[in-house]
C-alpha cells in the first residue's frame, strides 16, 4: 500500500506525468464546482424555473451549432505532426468558425419568427439574436483549449474554466438583483464568462509577438487545403457522430419545451447541470489528458493502449456506479432542500437522470479511443444507433401520453443502453475483454435501477 502511495506522489511531482496533469485539471474543476455549489442555490432563488428553461434552450442551441462551426478540425490540433501543421489547422478552424457564426446571424435575422414558433418561444424570443455570439465564443474557446492541450498547459485551461464558471454565475446574481431576474441575465452571464475565459488564455501566451510572426509565416492556402484532405474523416465521420451524440443528449430539452413548456425545461436543465458537475470533476478533466496519453501509447503498441483503456474503464465504472447510485437513492430528498421548494421537480429528475449519467461518466474519456486509432466511422454508426433508440423512445412517450417523470424515466433507460453500446464499441474495436466489459456494464445498470427503486420505496 505504501509503495502505491509513494508511487502516486512521485508521479504527482513529475513534470508532465499523466497523474500530475489529471490532478491539475481536476483541482481547477474542484474550485469551479465549489463556486458553483455556493452560487447556484442563490441563482435558483432569484430566477424561476421558466427563466432557467429559456437559458437552457439557448445553451442547447449554441452547443449543437458550435459542433458544426469548425467541422471538428479543432480535434486535430492535438494530433498535428508539427507546429506548422498545427498553425494551419488553427487558421482553418478559426475561418470556418467565423464564417459559420456569420451565417448563423444572417439566418436568425431572416427566420427569427419561424425559429421562435419552432422552439415555442414566441413571447420571449429576443435571446435568439445572441446565439451567433455564443457560437463564436464557444468555438473560439475550444480552439484555444486545444492549443494548450497540445502544449500540455493544463493549468491554463483549468484557470480559464474556473474564470468562466465563477464570473458567469456572479454576473447572473448581479443582473438578477440589480436589474431584473430574467433569462437574458443568465444568457449574458454565460457570454461574459466565456469572454473572460478567452482573454485569460490569450494573455497567458508567452512571447505573443514572436508567436504571431511564426504563425503568419507558417500558414498558407496549399497547406490548409492539404490538411483539410488529410483529416477529412473528422468532418465526414466524427462531426456527424458528435452532432448525433450531443443532439440526442439535448432531445429532452426540445421535447419538454414543445410538450410541457419552459418550467419543465428549467427543472430538467438544473438537474442535468448538477449531475454534469460530477462529469466535469473527473471524466472531462481526464479526457484531454487521456487523449494525449492514449496517442503516445498507440505509438508504442495496441496492447499497451488496450491494457490502459481497460484499467481506466474499471476505475471509472466502479466510481461512477457508486456516485450516481447515491444520486438515484437520495437525490429527490436533498435537491429541494438545497435549491428551494420551487425546484422540487428537479429533485425527482436528478434521481432518474443519474442512470444515464453514470454511463456517460465512463464513456466520456474512453470515447477518445475512437479518434486515436482512427475509427470515426465506427463511432458514427454507434451514434446513429444511439439516436434511433432515443427517437423511438420519444415517439413511444408521445403515443403513451405518460407524465413528465415517467417520460424522463423511459428516455433515461434507453439512453443508458445507448451509452453502454458506446463503451462496448471501444473494446470491440480493440478486440479486448469484450464479454467481461459487457457483463460489468449490465451489473452496473442493475445496481443503479435498484437504487432508484429503493429510493422511491423509502419515500413512499
Amino acid at each position: 500500500m505504501w509503495r502505491s502511495v509513494l508511487w502516486f506522489f512521485e508521479k504527482l511531482q513529475k513534470e508532465g506525468s499523466f497523474i500530475r496533469n489529471v490532478s491539475i485539471v481536476s483541482s481547477w474543476n474542484v474550485a469551479g464546482i465549489i463556486a458553483q455549489f455556493v452560487l447556484s442555490p442563490i441563482i435558483t432563488r432569484i430566477y424561476t424555473p421558466a427563466e432557467y428553461g429559456v437559458y437552457a434552450l439557448f445553451n442547447s442551441i449554441v452547443i449543437n451549432l458550435s459542433l458544426i462551426s469548425s467541422l471538428k478540425y479543432t480535434e486535430t490540433i492535438v494530433l498535428a505532426d508539427n507546429d506548422r501543421q498545427r498553425n494551419n489547422i488553427i487558421l482553418l478552424a478559426f475561418c470556418l468558425t467565423t464564417a459559420f457564426s456569420f451565417i448563423t446571424l444572417c439566418g436568425i435575422f431572416t427566420f427569427k419568427e419561424e425559429l421562435a414558433a419552432f422552439f415555442n418561444t414566441n413571447t420571449n424570443n429576443n435571446f435568439l439574436y445572441l446565439i451567433p455570439a455564443g457560437v463564436f465564443l464557444t468555438s473560439g474557446l475550444e480552439i484555444l483549449i486545444s492549443i494548450n492541450i497540445r502544449k500540455k498547459l493544463f493549468f491554463r485551461n483549468g484557470l480559464s474554466g474556473f474564470l468562466n464558471n465563477i464570473s458567469a454565475r456572479s454576473f447572473n446574481i448581479f443582473y438578477g438583483i440589480v436589474l431584473l431576474p430574467k433569462a437574458i441575465g443568465l444568457i449574458m452571464g454565460d457570454l461574459f464568462g466565456k469572454i473572460l475565459a478567452v482573454l485569460s488564455i490569450l494573455f497567458s501566451f508567452k512571447n505573443p509577438r514572436y508567436s504571431l510572426q511564426f504563425f503568419l509565416r507558417s500558414v498558407n492556402k496549399k497547406a490548409i487545403a492539404s490538411i483539410a484532405r488529410q483529416y477529412k474523416s473528422f468532418p465526414l465521420y466524427f462531426l456527424p457522430s458528435s452532432m448525433l451524440i450531443y443532439l440526442s443528449g439535448h432531445l429532452p430539452i426540445y421535447f419538454f419545451q414543445a410538450k410541457f413548456g419552459s418550467t419543465t425545461v428549467g427543472a430538467y436543465a438544473l438537474a442535468s447541470s448538477m449531475l454534469e458537475i460530477i462529469n466535469r470533476l473527473i471524466p472531462y478533466a481526464l479526457s484531454p489528458v487521456f487523449l494525449q496519453k492514449a496517442n503516445e501509447l498507440k505509438n508504442i503498441s495496441l496492447s499497451h493502449l488496450s491494457e490502459r483503456v481497460y484499467k481506466l474503464f474499471l476505475y471509472m465504472l466502479l466510481l461512477g456506479t457508486i456516485i450516481f447510485a447515491g444520486f438515484a437513492l437520495v437525490g429527490e430528498t436533498i435537491f429541494p432542500f438545497v435549491f428551494g421548494k420551487e425546484w422540487l421537480k428537479s429533485g425527482a429528475f436528478v434521481a432518474v437522470l443519474a442512470i444515464p449519467y453514470a454511463f456517460n461518466f465512463v464513456a466520456v474519456s474512453l470515447s477518445e479511443v475512437y479518434n486515436v486509432i482512427g475509427r470515426q466511422r465506427f463511432l458514427l454508426a454507434n451514434s446513429i444507433v444511439n439516436v434511433v433508440l432515443k427517437v423511438i423512445a420519444i415517439i413511444t412517450i408521445m403515443y403513451l401520453e405518460v407524465s413528465e417523470l415517467n417520460a424522463l424515466l423511459i428516455y433515461s433507460l434507453v439512453s443508458s443502453v445507448g451509452g453502454i453500446f458506446l463503451i462496448v464499441g471501444v473494446f470491440s474495436i480493440l478486440n479486448y475483454r469484450l464479454w467481461r466489459v459487457s457483463s460489468l456494464l449490465f451489473i452496473s445498470l442493475f445496481v443503479l435501477v435498484f437504487a432508484l427503486t429503493l429510493g422511491n420505496f423509502l419515500r413512499a
